[in-house]
């Protein structure tokens, strides 16, 4: 499967001992269904993946939306916030169309 879209975030607060992952891929499969990749977990340790696939274009972006939601309530459970350390995406792809524009800042 090739990813058309791959978002990683990251959160550590080092006096916690908190750090963490959580990386969303976005690809096609050979059956031509769209597929979201989660996998998450602390960082440097091999963390859990769930995976989604769906015909319907929008039911994939509405999770990813959710699972960013989730995110961003960190601060208040873990102590600090993710921060956006890797977005790669494929050119006809318009990530505005994907992630909140909060989100896109470290990158513009």
């Amino acid at each position: 499967m090739d990813h058309l879209l791959t978002v990683r975030l990251e959160a550590h607060y080092p006096e916690r001992n908190h750090h963490r992952f959580y990386e969303l891929a976005l690809g096609l499969d050979l059956f031509g269904l769209w597929t979201l990749t989660v996998h998450h977990g602390r960082t440097g340790r091999p963390g859990h993946q769930r995976s989604f696939s769906s015909s319907d274009l929008q039911t994939l972006q509405t999770q990813i939306r959710r699972c960013l939601i989730v995110r961003e309530s960190a601060p208040r459970r873990l102590g600090c916030r993710y921060q956006l350390v890797n977005l790669s995406q494929d050119d006809d792809l318009l990530i505005e169309d994907w992630l909140p524009e909060a989100w896109l800042q470290p990158f513009r």
